[in-house]
Protein backbone atom coordinates (compact mmCIF):
# COMPACT_ATOMS: atom_id res chain seq x y z
CA UNK A 1 0.00 0.00 0.00
CA UNK A 2 3.03 2.45 0.75
CA UNK A 3 4.76 1.38 -2.60
CA UNK A 4 1.39 1.98 -4.44
CA UNK A 5 1.54 5.27 -2.67
CA UNK A 6 4.88 6.42 -3.35
CA UNK A 7 4.62 5.44 -7.00
CA UNK A 8 1.32 7.43 -7.50
CA UNK A 9 2.56 10.58 -5.65
CA UNK A 10 5.69 10.65 -7.62
CA UNK A 11 3.79 10.13 -10.22
CA UNK A 12 1.71 13.02 -9.74
CA UNK A 13 4.97 15.00 -9.08
CA UNK A 14 6.06 14.20 -12.20
CA UNK A 15 3.40 15.19 -14.03
CA UNK A 16 3.06 18.52 -12.41
CA UNK A 17 6.89 19.18 -13.00
CA UNK A 18 6.34 19.00 -16.72
CA UNK A 19 3.18 21.12 -17.42
CA UNK A 20 4.67 23.69 -15.08
CA UNK A 21 7.70 23.51 -17.46
CA UNK A 22 5.76 23.28 -20.57
CA UNK A 23 3.81 25.98 -19.08
CA UNK A 24 6.30 28.24 -18.76
CA UNK A 25 7.27 28.19 -22.26
CA UNK A 26 6.05 30.99 -24.35
CA UNK A 27 4.67 30.49 -27.34
CA UNK A 28 5.82 31.41 -30.22
CA UNK A 29 2.73 33.41 -31.73
CA UNK A 30 4.20 35.81 -29.27
CA UNK A 31 6.95 36.74 -31.96
CA UNK A 32 5.01 35.90 -35.18
CA UNK A 33 2.30 37.73 -34.51
CA UNK A 34 4.14 40.96 -34.32
CA UNK A 35 4.01 43.40 -36.92
CA UNK A 36 8.29 42.84 -37.21
CA UNK A 37 7.96 39.30 -38.00
CA UNK A 38 6.24 39.92 -41.28
CA UNK A 39 8.17 43.17 -42.33
CA UNK A 40 11.79 40.94 -41.06
CA UNK A 41 10.36 38.04 -44.03
CA UNK A 42 9.42 40.61 -46.54
CA UNK A 43 13.26 41.77 -46.18
CA UNK A 44 14.48 38.33 -46.36
CA UNK A 45 12.37 37.51 -49.31
CA UNK A 46 13.51 40.80 -50.64
CA UNK A 47 17.38 40.33 -50.51
CA UNK A 48 18.22 38.98 -54.14
CA UNK A 49 21.84 37.03 -52.75
CA UNK A 50 19.62 35.31 -49.63
CA UNK A 51 17.01 34.49 -52.26
CA UNK A 52 19.12 32.78 -54.11
CA UNK A 53 21.00 30.77 -51.99
CA UNK A 54 17.65 29.05 -50.35
CA UNK A 55 15.81 29.49 -53.03
CA UNK A 56 12.26 30.06 -53.42
CA UNK A 57 9.68 29.97 -51.87
CA UNK A 58 11.26 31.11 -48.42
CA UNK A 59 8.94 30.13 -45.13
CA UNK A 60 9.75 30.75 -41.85
CA UNK A 61 9.78 27.64 -39.62
CA UNK A 62 9.05 27.45 -36.38
CA UNK A 63 10.56 29.85 -33.32
CA UNK A 64 12.26 28.24 -30.23
CA UNK A 65 11.04 30.29 -27.56
CA UNK A 66 13.54 28.17 -25.26
CA UNK A 67 16.45 29.87 -26.99
CA UNK A 68 18.23 32.74 -24.68
CA UNK A 69 18.54 34.99 -27.83
CA UNK A 70 14.77 35.30 -28.38
CA UNK A 71 13.46 38.46 -26.22
CA UNK A 72 10.77 40.88 -26.43
CA UNK A 73 10.16 43.68 -24.01
CA UNK A 74 7.76 46.32 -24.40
CA UNK A 75 9.89 48.79 -26.31
CA UNK A 76 12.36 46.19 -28.12
CA UNK A 77 12.62 42.41 -29.31
CA UNK A 78 15.00 40.10 -30.85
CA UNK A 79 14.33 37.09 -32.52
CA UNK A 80 16.02 34.11 -34.22
CA UNK A 81 13.65 33.43 -37.17
CA UNK A 82 14.45 29.70 -38.83
CA UNK A 83 13.94 29.82 -42.75
CA UNK A 84 14.31 27.26 -45.02
CA UNK A 85 14.19 27.34 -49.08
CA UNK A 86 13.65 25.21 -51.88
CA UNK A 87 17.25 24.18 -51.28
CA UNK A 88 18.96 25.18 -48.30
CA UNK A 89 18.05 26.62 -44.92
CA UNK A 90 19.46 29.23 -42.74
CA UNK A 91 18.66 31.89 -39.50
CA UNK A 92 17.67 35.49 -39.65
CA UNK A 93 18.60 37.73 -36.69
CA UNK A 94 15.79 40.09 -36.14
CA UNK A 95 16.52 43.13 -33.72
CA UNK A 96 13.01 44.96 -33.26
CA UNK A 97 11.94 48.08 -31.62
CA UNK A 98 9.39 50.88 -31.29
CA UNK A 99 9.58 54.47 -29.41
CA UNK A 100 6.45 53.87 -27.22
CA UNK A 101 3.83 51.57 -26.59
CA UNK A 102 1.38 53.73 -28.94
CA UNK A 103 4.21 53.82 -32.19
CA UNK A 104 4.48 50.80 -34.46
CA UNK A 105 7.03 48.19 -34.52
CA UNK A 106 10.32 49.09 -36.70
CA UNK A 107 13.07 46.41 -37.60
CA UNK A 108 16.23 47.99 -37.01
CA UNK A 109 18.78 45.38 -38.07
CA UNK A 110 18.78 42.21 -39.64
CA UNK A 111 21.70 39.40 -39.91
CA UNK A 112 21.75 36.18 -42.14
CA UNK A 113 23.61 33.06 -41.38
CA UNK A 114 23.51 29.90 -43.04
CA UNK A 115 23.36 26.61 -41.45
CA UNK A 116 26.15 25.22 -43.05
CA UNK A 117 28.50 28.66 -41.90
CA UNK A 118 29.70 29.98 -38.92
CA UNK A 119 29.10 33.75 -39.49
CA UNK A 120 26.30 36.03 -39.55
CA UNK A 121 26.39 38.51 -42.39
CA UNK A 122 24.35 41.67 -41.92
CA UNK A 123 22.18 42.51 -45.22
CA UNK A 124 19.68 45.41 -43.85
CA UNK A 125 20.53 48.48 -41.18
CA UNK A 126 17.10 50.65 -40.06
CA UNK A 127 19.87 53.31 -39.49
CA UNK A 128 21.55 53.45 -42.47
CA UNK A 129 18.26 53.69 -44.39
CA UNK A 130 17.65 56.75 -42.85
CA UNK A 131 13.73 56.68 -42.63
CA UNK A 132 12.31 59.91 -40.56
CA UNK A 133 10.79 58.99 -37.35
CA UNK A 134 6.57 59.68 -36.41
CA UNK A 135 7.90 63.20 -35.27
CA UNK A 136 10.76 64.05 -37.56
CA UNK A 137 8.11 63.36 -40.39
CA UNK A 138 5.46 65.59 -38.41
CA UNK A 139 7.92 68.54 -38.48
CA UNK A 140 9.03 67.81 -42.27
CA UNK A 141 5.33 68.20 -43.43
CA UNK A 142 4.60 71.53 -40.57
CA UNK A 143 7.56 73.15 -42.62
CA UNK A 144 6.23 72.12 -46.29
CA UNK A 145 2.53 73.12 -45.26
CA UNK A 146 3.97 76.42 -43.99
CA UNK A 147 5.95 76.84 -47.31
CA UNK A 148 2.94 75.81 -49.40
CA UNK A 149 0.65 79.13 -47.66
CA UNK A 150 3.56 81.77 -47.91
CA UNK A 151 3.64 80.92 -51.79
CA UNK A 152 0.04 80.96 -51.55
CA UNK A 153 -0.18 84.58 -49.36
CA UNK A 154 2.90 85.96 -51.97
CA UNK A 155 0.92 85.03 -55.27
CA UNK A 156 -2.01 86.51 -54.12
CA UNK A 157 -0.37 89.94 -52.76
CA UNK A 158 1.53 89.70 -56.38
CA UNK A 159 -1.81 89.49 -58.09
CA UNK A 160 -3.65 92.00 -56.04
CA UNK A 161 -0.75 94.54 -56.41
CA UNK A 162 -1.05 93.74 -60.48
CA UNK A 163 -4.43 94.21 -60.37
CA UNK A 164 -4.62 97.69 -58.45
Amino acid sequence: MAFKFAVMGSSMVFVGYVTYKYMIRPSPSIYTEKPFFEEALLLTRGYKPITEKLVEPIQSLKIDTSNEFNKLTLLGAQVQIPVRGAQRSGTVYCYATRDSLDDEWHVDKLEFKPNNQPNRYPFYDRSLRRVPTPSEQALIDYKKELEEKKAKQSMTSSTTSASV
